[in-house]
């Protein structure tokens, strides 16, 4: 008898509850209700639909393609200075942790996995001596984003004096801002 009468109570909270979220003043955006009609008459839909339409609950901000855009081409900006300036320290600041590299070192073209490695890449690289990196018509167009926390660039690019040739970056946002995720070079 108590088991029903406790059965019976958590019943009618989780219907008020409910009826709270999908009434017309609480809970559910109108545009949620408006989007799933069944959410009125069902309340599993109800919940379903409150939080399929919910902003991230990650505690950061919502995505702004127009934002991620100005991160990745200031890190673009940010990597043409570090490399024409033969600075690993400033390389160190814009990669990811896991990052992989194709491209020039001292021994030739190489593949490298993983932030040190890839520095001591580009460490080699820059003591044979390299120019000024250029990559040409960069802007905000060209950035593709695959998913909210993926994007990619392919671009070339010239370093003077030196030579030119073809270049693909990723990103990824992994809750700490834009890092470069990957960087794919042609070797020439």
């Amino acid at each position: 008898m108590i088991a029903a009468a406790a059965l019976a109570l958590m019943l009618a909270v989780a219907g008020g509850a409910t009826a709270y979220l999908t009434s017309n003043h609480h809970g559910a955006h109108p545009a949620t209700r408006a989007a799933h009609p069944s959410a009125a008459r069902n309340p599993t839909a109800a919940l379903a639909a409150a939080t399929s339409s919910a902003a991230p609950t990650s505690g950061g901000p919502a995505f702004s393609a127009s934002a991620a855009r100005r991160d990745i081409v200031g890190l673009l900006d940010t990597y043409q200075s570090a490399y024409s300036d033969r600075s690993t320290a400033s390389l160190a600041r814009i990669l990811s942790p896991s990052v992989t590299r194709h491209g020039l070192a001292a021994s030739g073209c190489a593949v490298s996995h993983g932030l040190q490695a890839v520095l001591g890449d580009y460490q080699t690289q820059f003591q044979v001596g390299t120019g000024t990196y250029r990559l040409n018509g960069l802007s905000e167009q060209t950035i593709v984003f695959e998913g909210t926390t993926a994007a990619r660039i392919s671009a070339r690019y010239r370093i003077t004096p030196g030579g030119s040739g073809f270049v693909k970056f990723k990103f990824g946002e992994a809750g700490r801002g834009w890092k470069i995720s990957e960087i794919y070079a042609a070797c020439s």
